[in-house]
């Protein structure tokens, strides 16, 4: 994962993050300032992909979880840069179930998240808004799962009108 740069809307100095490789396979969100100074935020995510709030003070990172030595599911977090306070993301009909999601970003209005969301080995994209309850989202599904076509890093258009997201058929011979 490559250093992003970000710079807070309240014109406060900006930091890196960026990611270095684990033995556990996983990526971490480390904080730098530009003295040099460093320090893991979030270990072990799994994901290179991440996504900041419009104000920079948060961001969305999705965390895997290995369940009965072989069953892999991912959920998206919100991380607060000023309280380091961590909260699970969850689908406002299924609180405490696990969203199975990863490859979050943000709406330009930060109002909204799209993700993929993974279900009975078939995953979708899908569009959370933000409720009222801290890390509920009200969930639609944008592109439903199909046989072993495969979905990646969606991403909001600057102006937030659109979506571009990866799809690629795993079954199709090369």
């Amino acid at each position: 994962m490559r250093p992003i740069w970000r710079r807070r809307s309240d014109g406060r100095v900006g930091h890196a993050y960026g990611g270095a490789a684990r033995s556990g396979g996983g990526s971490t969100v480390r904080r730098r300032d530009r003295d040099g100074y460093e320090r893991a935020l979030v270990r072990e995510t799994y994901s290179p992909r991440f996504s900041f709030s419009r104000d920079g003070r948060s961001f969305y990172y999705s965390q895997s979880a290995i369940n009965e030595r072989y069953d892999n599911y991912a959920d998206i977090y919100r991380f607060d840069l000023e309280t380091e306070e961590t909260v699970k993301l969850f689908d406002e009909e299924g609180p405490g179930k696990s969203l199975r999601a990863r490859d979050p970003d943000v709406s330009p209005d930060g109002r909204e998240i799209v993700f993929v969301r993974n279900r009975l080995h078939q995953n979708s994209v899908a569009i959370g808004t933000f409720g009222k309850d801290k890390g509920a989202l009200a969930i639609r599904t944008l592109i439903a799962g199909h046989g072993d076509i495969q979905h990646t890093s969606p991403r909001f258009a600057p102006d937030g009108k659109s979506i571009v997201v990866t799809t690629y058929n795993t079954g199709v011979p090369g």
